[in-house]
């Protein structure tokens, strides 16, 4: 009677792993279908750049975070080349399949399940006298696929361009500066929150009028400390909680009430004020600032 009762489970695990290779042919085999089905084409979106001979010098402002959360406000004088900007679409034609990358990916996925169907039939017709040791074969068509998929990388050919579509031109400040210099900050306060006026890149392309930007009603201030250039969140609730909803940034503002952006990493900023946090705004800083990964620590699948 025990004998039968432990039989049903592994005959079970038999029928599943039956299905399962009934039920596919393979990845290499799956990959060729899809390609034979499909056009045959592959699109990408690459973003190119062109430097101008014009260039933008401007004072440009940073904040460091320090143990105890507190942000010291630093400047840099940054010279920045003046490019072009274009998302280019390319489209690309298939000779005879897909790239050598996609079928050595489906020849180690069929290896995979080669090896567990595999050894799942062993290890049952090993432990049962009335399981043939036959059911092994079962494995055969994820082997055979394995072979298959490393044929196909072997002859895979790159994809030809077969059409290229730019679009429209904008100008952006270049990503390096060309030459930096430590400077003087103009602002005298930070603030949380959005700003009006238009960006640097709006004015390049000629969006959005003249002027400088200035905060949006509703901006929140940080507290200045004793110590010159250094601002807190600690005591200001509002600043705190602005700070954690989506798109509001830092803002330095100068004694003329122009908005300089701030660069600054906020969640490093956040996290040690936590604790200050509650209902919405704690449950928005966490979505967007997840706690660091632990070393050692298993990824989050």
């Amino acid at each position: 009677m025990s004998r039968a009762v432990g039989t049903r489970p592994r005959r079970a695990a038999l029928a599943v792993v039956a299905t399962l290779v009934a039920t596919s042919a393979g990845c290499g085999a799956m990959i060729d279908t899809a390609y034979l089905l499909g056009d045959g084409r592959r699109h990408e979106s690459t973003e190119e750049r062109r430097p101008t001979a014009e260039q933008r010098t401007r004072i440009e402002h940073q904040a460091t975070v320090t143990a105890a959360g507190d942000l010291v406000l630093t400047c840099e004088e940054r010279t920045r080349t003046v490019e072009r900007t274009w998302q280019v679409h390319k489209t690309f034609k298939q000779r005879g399949g897909y790239d050598r990358g996609t079928y050595l990916g489906a020849a180690s996925v069929s290896g995979l399940f080669t090896m567990i169907i595999g050894g799942a039939a062993l290890g049952i017709c090993l432990s049962q006298d009335d399981v043939s040791c036959w059911h092994v074969a079962w494995a055969t068509p994820y082997a055979l696929d394995v072979v298959w998929s490393g044929i196909r990388a072997g002859g895979a050919r790159d994809p030809v361009l077969v059409a290229r579509e730019p679009g429209p031109e904008r100008l952006e400040l270049g990503r390096t500066p060309m030459a930096q210099a430590p400077a003087v900050c103009p602002g005298t306060s930070l603030v949380v929150g959005f700003a009006t006026g238009p960006s640097d890149d709006d004015e390049l392309n000629g969006r959005g009028g003249t002027g400088p930007r200035r905060p949006a009603p509703g901006a929140a201030a940080l507290l200045p400390t004793a110590a010159a250039g250094t601002f807190t969140l600690a005591g200001a609730p509002e600043a705190l909680a602005a700070w954690t909803g989506a798109g509001t940034g830092l803002w330095a503002v100068d004694a003329e009430g122009a908005a300089h952006p701030v660069e600054v990493d906020r969640c490093a900023a956040l996290r040690p004020h936590v604790a200050s946090l509650t209902g919405p705004a704690l449950a928005s800083m966490q979505r967007a600032c997840p706690p660091p990964a632990q070393p050692g620590a298993p990824a989050n699948p």
